[in-house]
């Protein structure tokens, strides 16, 4: 019985064939590869491009957003400022008549109006404490450069510090003090003199009578309560004429203080709302961009997928050609000799050779 040889012609076929066979399956994968990365490569590209404008869309959002919430900060603080003038002109017209609770009320409504900035951060106008005036800059950062806000508060509150240091802060919602732990209403507080600022008054205490000596800590728009300029007497005497006036000066002083802080807010929103205006329209434009690069890269997309895909298919099929002609060649090379067969002819050859023997 005779042994295959491994070096055989159908063994050398076999070996062969299975090479033909890897090569083709290498590189069609390496061509498959191929295309997987360069369409992870061009994919890449597009959104490195979308992400930059992305972000640069969200930047300019973020700081229209911010230069808004300054503009409207601006311009809520001069619209407390035009009630508080009002409420202004109101105390001064009490205190030339000697109206005593006209005038309580008009400050009471300056207070209301120009709002609690402790409570309020956004408050550009606020409340900032009863000896405070609060005055401040806030630097606010727009496409034209910073623009500086000068502000203060426009309520009008004030503090009496007694000789022994005791503060005594009087409430304007319920236009009373508070002494030694008993709630005291102003209009049953005896007023006893007044110096400069410095004030003298008497409280009872469960019948005994009380003197106490303080400065005035003036606040905000630096106008006290009534009470501090004489009850406000309506009569003509030189001494009432002296604390009615007296009240209305610290109440125009007020209104110049006021007419100045609306003059600085009117320019400083001019020069925020200018450069709220800027950044819109860089906004509007880097959107506008960002949605025509979305359709440009649409179509780049459908151009190069469809590019890739027919370069790809070309090489697919070019090795396919290759192993299928190198299949051919093979079989070729180490098919087996047919065995001889005899034709007609031979067999009437052999024929004429016997009967010639």
């Amino acid at each position: 019985m005779a042994i295959t040889s491994i070096f055989s012609f159908a063994n050398q076929q076999s070996l062969y064939a299975y090479n033909v066979e890897r090569n083709f399956t290498i590189l069609s994968g390496t061509i498959q590869a191929r295309a997987i990365k360069d369409q992870d490569a061009f994919n890449a590209t597009q959104a490195s491009e979308r992400s930059a404008l992305e972000e640069r869309s969200a930047a300019l959002r973020e700081s229209k957003n911010t230069i808004a919430d300054q503009l409207d900060r601006i311009r809520r603080a001069r619209e407390n400022i035009i009630a508080v003038k009002g409420a202004l002109a109101d105390a001064a017209a009490a205190a030339k008549a000697g109206n005593r609770g006209a005038f309580d009320t008009a400050l009471l409504t300056v207070n209301l109006r120009a709002g609690n900035s402790r409570t309020d951060p956004d408050n550009l106008v606020g409340f900032m404490g009863a000896t405070n005036v609060g005055g401040r800059t806030e630097v606010i950062s727009v496409p034209n450069g910073d623009v500086d806000v000068q502000t203060r508060s426009i309520s009008s509150t004030y503090a009496i510090l007694l000789s022994d240091g005791t503060q005594v802060t009087p409430d304007p919602n319920s236009n009373s003090i508070r002494l030694n732990g008993k709630k005291y209403d102003l209009p049953a507080v005896n007023f006893v003199s007044r110096t400069g600022d410095e004030v003298t008054f008497q409280v009872d205490n469960n019948g005994t009578p009380e003197t106490y000596t303080g400065t005035l800590q003036r606040g905000g728009l630096g106008i006290t309560s009534s009470f501090t300029y004489g009850a406000l007497p309506a009569d003509a005497s030189p001494e009432s004429e002296a604390f009615r006036q007296q009240a209305v000066d610290d109440v125009r002083a007020a209104i110049k203080l006021v007419n100045n802080l609306d003059r600085s807010l009117a320019a400083a929103e001019l020069d925020v709302a200018r450069g709220f205006g800027k950044i819109e329209v860089e906004a509007d434009a880097t959107k506008s961009e960002y949605d025509a690069t979305i359709d440009r890269q649409g179509e780049e997309l459908k151009a190069f997928s469809r590019a890739l895909q027919t370069r790809t298919q070309i090489a697919l099929s070019s090795i396919a050609l290759s192993s299928k002609t190198a299949e051919t060649m093979l079989t070729s090379m180490f098919a087996e000799e047919p065995e001889p067969t005899q034709t007609v002819l031979d067999q009437l050859g052999m024929n004429y050779r016997r009967k010639k023997d």
